[in-house]
């Protein structure tokens, strides 16, 4: 999955690049070399408003300092100090700092703390700084992890210099979220799980920042996320009176309207804040947290268990004393829920979902396109399973956010889960996911014993236990799918690696191979690399055009996972093998495209007055091996002439995007793949095709000489 990724990252990798050269570090005492001082400072006193702390960094043994070249190479160097624990001033913030291998070179840096300090705001004591850029935070009264400070302005060493002095400020906020246990009915302790932050209007809270060396800092935002999310690993039992504090650190921003949720063993809680704009080197305490854990309500029908949905917000509780299956005309979830009594909850994907064209899934923030006939429903609520309950899923895709697993809790069906959070299994607590099953999630946090006997996908663990079987990282993408490695051998551009064999240069074009010459027999390379008009790094163009000479012939651009196999001269035309072994089994697939519609000018290789203008055809298909394509042959290709990918035998999921609009600029598109028979782990599909053309008719020789196609950053999505 590529990023995006999910939740609470600082970007500190910069900070572990290394130096440009190496370090040469003296076996003398450290005292020998490049001397800086560096004096933290407390946050300017005019940012401080009511109820609000201003943050001071105080030195700490271990801490770091790392002096970055400003100068306009594309990358920097980083020279790296190492604190002099002698020189720790008595209240911690001010200490020299010592570059072991001499003097570094004249010039201008920034200059960045990432080592280990401790963060201190006047009403709640010292919080120990970690460096390591985690997506998610073990945070708590102890723990909170990214601190970045920078010097507020550059600094200059002069030639043969050997000290320097250095003043640092916080810039990051950091928000205490205190959580109230008010009252417990429940009749068993209440533990915390983890805090969810989200902004009402779907937009991005920023998370991580980089500056450039310009006269003064400037804040780039880098990463936006959906919502930062803090797991709280060791799972404390909450006690009345005694609020537990949580802590994030997040850039300074305006963060609108937001939700704070709070997963906890009871079940979710969430809250609705104001608008709050976030000054740096700030402390924000986000009060009224409070949470009342009421007794769970007896269901035994499903009108009782309507009843109970309807119009309920915030937090619901329930105890099943019968089995019930959620259908047509029955009240989904759309807050909290925590469903116990040991019988089985079934949700029938297929009953209730209104076959949506498009949805708006949280794990995306985009929109979804859902082929015709997939069932599919999105369930706006973070449900927690316990009590010897079973959560049954039949008949489509459910997407959830959170998913909680209980003591005795089990995860059934034939259908498939897909949350766009976490996963999670409670401290202690024995929870399984059955054989059949297929699940996956941005995060698995798992303090209890879950065991797995169905699928499993998640793309980080945390928590104190990951089951072994049959589990497989989401982040399980193809090679090269964003398009970053090209070479030219014998006149052919290539994507891959040149070092690499064709198999393992796993994307082909019609231009040929590096053994075999396709179109660039004839001087032509209809596919190509891109490193302009590109969403990151580079990406891959295709253009349809008419190629005389000895070919005399309309060609597509065009790549897939495949290898080019054969160039014939009579007839004229190629033979390739489509699709490269693979065995996961993804929800979606998403990219960039950039589309130029050309009218059609061209019908089955004879010139033709423009009429409708062209397609550009991107499709992934799931099968059990491998096509063996002649390009005279329309039907050796999937689906045969007509492209038929649902009535293809060797076909067992799919998903095409087609579209003639010119778009101007890049756009994302994002498919759910179809599952034939909502078989959604099929044991036979071995390969994976994706193919892409800027003609979608090009293997029929018919489309426009004016199509262009840009790929880019394409990603399977699990």
């Amino acid at each position: 999955m590529k990023k995006n990724i999910l939740a609470f990252s600082i970007c500190l990798s910069f900070l572990t690049l290394g130096c440009s050269k190496t370090d040469k570090h003296s076996s003398q005492s450290q005292n020998k070399g490049f001397k800086v001082t560096a004096t933290s400072v407390s946050s300017p006193g005019t940012k401080t408003a009511i109820g609000d702390d201003g943050l001071s960094v105080k030195w700490t043994a271990g801490d770091k300092l790392t002096f970055a070249t400003c100068e306009s190479e594309q990358t920097p160097t980083y020279y790296h100090l190492d604190i002099d624990q002698s020189s720790i001033s008595p209240d911690g913030t001010k200490a020299d700092f010592y570059y072991p291998s001499g003097n570094i070179p004249a010039g201008t840096y920034r200059v960045i703390s990432g080592g280990y300090s401790s963060l201190e705001a006047s009403s709640s004591g010292a919080v120990k700084i970690g460096q390591e850029p985690d997506q998610h935070q073990t945070a708590s009264s102890d723990p909170v992890s990214g601190l970045m400070m920078i010097s507020p302005s550059l600094v200059t060493v002069q030639q043969e210099a050997s000290t320097s002095n250095v003043s640092f400020e916080v810039h990051f906020v950091m928000l205490e979220i205190p959580v109230n246990l008010v009252s417990n009915a429940s009749g068993a302790d209440v533990t915390l799980n983890s805090v969810v932050l989200e902004r009402k209007d779907g937009g991005d809270i920023y998370t991580s920042t980089y500056y450039d060396c310009g006269g003064s800092i400037d804040y780039i935002i880098s990463t936006g996320n959906e919502y930062v999310s803090t797991i709280i690993d060791h799972a404390p039992v909450l006690s009345s009176g005694n609020p537990y504090k949580v802590r994030m650190l997040v850039c300074p921003q305006d963060l609108g309207e937001y939700t704070v949720t709070v997963s906890t063993s009871a079940g979710d809680f969430s809250f609705d804040k104001p608008a709050k704009t976030l000054a740096s080197g700030m402390k924000y305490t986000v009060s009224g947290i409070n949470i009342n854990v009421a007794a769970p309500e007896s269901v035994s029908s499903n009108a009782e268990w309507n009843a109970a949905m309807q119009g309920a917000s915030g937090h619901v509780a329930v105890t099943l004393t019968a089995p019930i299956t959620l259908g047509s005309g029955d009240v989904l979830p759309s807050s909290a829920v925590l469903v116990t009594g040991g019988n089985k909850l079934t949700i029938d994907v297929a009953a209730v979902n209104s076959s949506p064209s498009v949805i708006r899934t949280h794990a995306a923030r985009a929109d979804v396109n859902v082929p015709t006939g997939n069932k599919t429903y999105s369930l706006a609520s973070r449900l927690t399973i316990t009590g010897n309950t079973e959560l049954e899923v039949l008949n489509g895709i459910l997407y959830a956010q959170d998913l909680t697993l209980g003591q005795g809790a089990s995860v059934s069906g034939d259908g498939r889960v897909v949350l766009s959070g976490k996963l999670g299994v409670m401290k202690d607590a024995a929870a399984e996911i059955v054989s059949g099953m297929v699940i996956s999630a941005d995060v698995l946090c798992s303090n209890g014993n879950l065991t797995n006997g169905g699928t499993l996908y998640y793309g980080k663990s945390t928590g104190a236990n990951t089951p072994v079987s049959a589990v497989a990282k989401s982040d399980a993408q193809l090679a090269n799918s964003a398009f970053d490695y090209w070479y030219t051998k014998n006149s052919t551009v290539l994507v891959g690696l040149e070092s690499m064999t064709d198999a393992q240069n796993i994307w082909g074009s019609g231009n040929g191979s590096a053994t075999k010459k396709g179109l660039s027999t004839l001087g032509e390379n209809p596919t190509m690399e891109e490193t302009t008009n590109v969403v990151n790094g580079k990406a891959v163009k295709m253009i349809s055009k008419w190629i005389g000479g000895f070919g005399n012939k309309f060609a597509a651009g065009n790549i897939f996972t495949g290898v080019y196999t054969k160039t014939n001269i009579y007839p004229p035309g190629a033979e390739m093998t489509f699709g490269v072994p693979f065995g996961y089994k993804p929800v979606a697939i998403s990219g960039y495209y950039d589309y130029i519609s050309g009218a059609i000018d061209y019908v089955d290789n004879k010139s033709n007055t423009p009429g409708t203008y062209d397609k550009c055809d991107i499709y992934i298909v799931l099968c059990t091996g491998t096509y063996s394509i002649v390009t005279t042959n329309a039907d050796s290709y999937p689906g045969g002439a007509v492209s038929d990918l649902v009535n293809d035998s060797k076909v067992l999921a799919y998903g095409r995007f087609t579209d003639a609009a010119t778009t101007n600029g890049y756009k994302k598109f994002r498919v759910e793949l179809t599952y034939k028979n909502s078989d959604f782990n099929p044991a036979e599909a071995t390969h994976i095709l994706i193919c892409a053309t800027s003609s979608v008719d090009g293997g029929a020789f018919t489309g426009s000489t004016s199509s262009v196609l840009y790929l880019d950053e394409v990603t399977l999505e699990y």
